[in-house]
């Protein structure tokens, strides 16, 4: 493994700048004290929050990751990054500074639409770098976003030990000067991304006069030579390249569906994960004195995350089959983690399974979504790539919401005021089991691919 200093110098300014935004974007100490704020500041319970709050966040998120599309389509995907920015800053000001319950649903829709920003920042940045350093890109983007949950979460656990009164105003006060500095740092994004236009057009320039290829056939030579074509060329429509046969070219191909969908599945859920763990972490051990700490390992949870993301990002060379062995690997540490996380009674091992757990889940994500970046830089051009990177993402995003919709609505109880379709009633450490059980399936689909490949064309780490 390289060391991680060369491989991250030669990451360009505009990666840099959204990095750093992505940092002050996500670092919200307010979220542990939300709960207990709006309650006294909106005069709600915790029951009309759940059913008519934080029940439309899907909602909110499916419809402003459709406007974000439309405005990265057709405008700037520039202009999108900033409106993410501003909403975060808007969802927090309305918090603190208004108090009838329909500003909070207007703050819950400000932060849905703040979440785009997990598609727009890594699509800006797979544009904009070269391939070569989307693999250091890509995990300084995810670094970043961990890094301000584990400075958020010290600084919640730092103020619970304190226990004073104004602690809860104060984070809330921090996520908004927070926030506003992610909008601010929007200036030096589009500095940076005017200055690269000259960088963009030599290179444009330089694609033009060389030798015509058709997108496709540039991924024979490096990608699986000894394997079969996944898609035959006579089935890509011929002539210009436009992003529409750009994007058919890709959905043509089993190893985009098997990523895409790989990180759908593994987003949707971890992001159920987080969401319970505190509830599993009561459920092991509900001392207050020891749900202190939750705070303290959520910290070291994403401390050791972003390491651990930072050390794959600095490798020289990730191909796919080295990806495809530490996605497989990953899957199975995160699958029997979820399943004993649920069967401890021990505080401590709850706590060091759950770090195990999560530094397995985020950089699994890293993995795959690297992956899918390097399919769409090798087949399609690059004046539609930018066009392409938007739809695929948006698709990733739009997709994994949806299979968190589908895993709430099967395994909890209650999602707002709709009851499990299933009409089941789990405790949440069946939950847990259940979570464990799907990324299970999903790894023995693997392993079945796997012997059918070395049955058919020999021991190859192949999809």
């Amino acid at each position: 493994m390289a060391s991680v200093g060369p491989a991250y110098r030669r990451l360009s300014w505009l990666t840099i700048a959204i990095v750093a935004l992505q940092f002050f974007h996500w670092f919200n100490p307010s979220e542990g004290y939300f709960y207990d704020f709006a309650a006294r500041r909106f005069h709600v319970t915790g029951l009309e929050l759940s059913d008519d709050i934080f029940a439309y966040d899907v909602a909110f998120q499916l419809a402003g990751g459709l406007l974000q599309a439309i405005l990265f389509h057709l405008v700037s995907g520039y202009l999108a990054l900033s409106i993410a920015s501003a909403a975060a800053a808007s969802a927090a000001a309305i918090v603190l500074f208004c108090h009838a319950k329909t500003w909070l649903l207007l703050s819950q829709a400000a932060w849905g639409l703040s979440f785009t920003v997990l598609y727009v920042a890594p699509a800006l940045i797979i544009n904009h770098e070269d391939p070569d350093n989307h693999a250091p890109a890509l995990a300084a983007n995810s670094a970043a976003m961990l890094s301000a949950s584990l400075s958020a979460s010290l600084i919640g656990f730092i103020l619970t030990m304190t226990e004073h009164d104004s602690a809860s105003s104060a984070t809330f006060i921090a996520a908004l000067v927070s926030a506003s500095a992610s909008a601010l740092l929007c200036l030096p994004v589009f500095w940076a991304q005017r200055q690269g236009r000259i960088h963009a057009a030599h290179v444009a320039a330089h694609h033009l006069n060389a030798p015509t290829r058709h997108p496709y056939r540039d991924t024979i030579d490096d990608s699986f030579s000894k394997e079969p074509l996944l898609l035959e060329i006579s089935e890509v429509p011929e002539g210009p390249d436009t992003y529409r046969t750009a994007c058919m070219r890709l959905m043509r191909q089993r190893r985009f569906w098997f990523w895409l969908l790989s990180y759908c599945v593994a987003r949707g859920a971890h992001t159920l994960c987080i969401t319970l763990w505190s509830v599993l972490s009561a459920d092991v051990d509900d001392r207050e004195h020891v749900q202190r700490f939750n705070g303290l390992v959520l910290f070291l949870g994403y401390a050791a995350a972003a390491l651990l993301v930072l050390a794959w990002g600095s490798l020289r060379r990730s191909d796919d089959h080295l990806a495809l062995r530490a996605w497989l690997g990953l899957l199975i540490i995160m699958s029997l983690s979820l399943s004993t996380l649920a069967l401890l009674h021990s505080y401590p091992a709850f706590a060091i399974l759950f770090v195990v757990y999560n530094c397995s889940a985020e950089l699994l994500l890293v993995v795959v979504l690297v992956q899918l970046a390097a399919l769409v830089v090798k087949a399609t051009d690059l004046h539609v790539r930018r066009d392409v990177l938007n739809v695929i993402l948006f698709a990733r995003f739009t997709i994994s919401l949806t299979l968190q919709s589908l895993f709430q609505l099967g395994l909890f109880p209650k999602w707002g005021r709709l009851d499990n379709i299933l009409g089941l009633d789990l405790p949440v450490r069946t939950q847990f089991v259940a979570l464990g059980v799907l990324v299970a399936i999903l790894s023995a689909c693997v392993g079945l691919i796997r012997l059918i490949n070395h049955l058919r064309h020999g021991w190859r780490w192949t999809l």
